[in-house]
């Protein structure tokens, strides 16, 4: 009875061990397979790739977030950032709601009103260039029942736009982020064998 026993368990073991967990040792494999190498196995990379703003953060999806958190860790980028979120929302919405979705946005990057707005986005984008948003606020305000144009907000996406492409791109260049990156970039050329 006790030789059948443990006949019985280890039979049962053994057959544990093929069922779901048997892909335990393929698991492994595609796990070293897809490691990130050691950042200085891929720094040939940066004279192979197109390192413009245009393509990495642009037409890239891992480029993009990857800027995105290096963009986050500055606190005057990150509101940078947060800014440019929600003039491209409004791009996305009706133009019934652009006004309430605009307010609503003001006031999730922590200004009470337009007013507050105004003089924050005064101290807080001074040297990003001459942002017209008296131009803006000035429209919002006004139109009570009218809806503002979305032209409004292409001239202050644009200022914005540019500013991240100069020296916030060029500090990431010289980031961890960007090493990251090219870890990616050197997974992706990685042929897959198995």
């Amino acid at each position: 009875m006790e030789l059948e026993n443990i006949v019985a368990n280890t039979v049962y073991i053994k057959a544990k061990r093929s069922g779901a967990d048997g892909d335990k040792g393929r698991s492994r494999k595609w796990k070293t397979l897809l490691a990130f190498p050691h950042i200085s196995n891929c720094l040939y990379l940066k004279n192979c790739l197109d390192l413009s703003y245009d393509f990495i953060v642009e037409q890239q999806p891992i480029g993009k977030r990857l800027f995105r958190l290096f963009c986050r860790s500055n606190n005057f980028i990150s509101d940078v950032v947060d800014f440019v979120d929600s003039i491209c929302f409004v791009f996305f919405i009706s133009r019934t709601h652009l006004r309430c979705a605009f307010l609503t946005n003001v006031k999730r990057l922590g200004w009470k009103s337009t007013a507050g707005f105004s003089q924050t986005c005064g101290k807080r984008f001074h040297q990003l260039g001459n942002i017209d948003d008296n131009s803006v606020l000035n429209a919002l305000e006004e139109s009570n029942d009218a809806y503002p144009d979305k032209e409004l907000f292409r001239s202050i996406l644009k200022i914005l736009e540019d500013f991240l492409r100069n020296s916030p791109f060029s500090e990431f260049l010289n980031s961890v982020y960007f090493n990251r990156y090219l870890q990616w970039k050197w997974l992706e050329k990685t042929p897959v064998t198995k």
